[in-house]
């Protein structure tokens, strides 16, 4: 277990929220894989899937392509995958890899969850 990287799921209606905290390296992945499930369903309730980065203070090559492989995922289950609370560095590696057009980005919480109010309204 990598003690440098934590995470806590928070479950809402529509979906689920996983705080990370620490350092997003390879060694983060057998973590993630417990809260996380790569055959994710809509069907299932987890319709929406909000990832806080307010807590990471390193991502690594092999975290970038984890956040990949979660947004594929996402994607091809039907899911809708956010993340809040990057800093301006994080945003230019997102960018760089291609995440932005797979991940919804925004500054906080809160408004994460009026967009996806917003989302089921439509």
């Amino acid at each position: 277990m990598n003690p440098l990287f934590t995470i806590r799921s928070r479950l809402f209606n529509q979906g689920m929220i996983l705080d990370l905290q620490g350092e997003l390296t390879s060694s983060a992945e057998n973590i993630i894989a417990k809260k996380w499930r790569w055959d994710l369903k809509p069907a299932r309730g987890r319709r929406y899937i909000i990832l806080n980065f307010q807590d990471i203070q390193y991502i690594d090559s092999a975290g970038l392509t984890l956040l990949l492989r979660m947004a594929s995922e996402a994607k091809n289950a039907g899911s809708h995958l956010f993340v809040f609370g990057i800093c301006a560095k994080q945003r230019l590696l997102f960018r760089l890899v291609g995440l932005t057009g797979l991940v919804m980005i925004y500054p906080s919480e809160k408004i994460v969850l009026q967009r996806i109010g917003m989302l089921e309204v439509n």
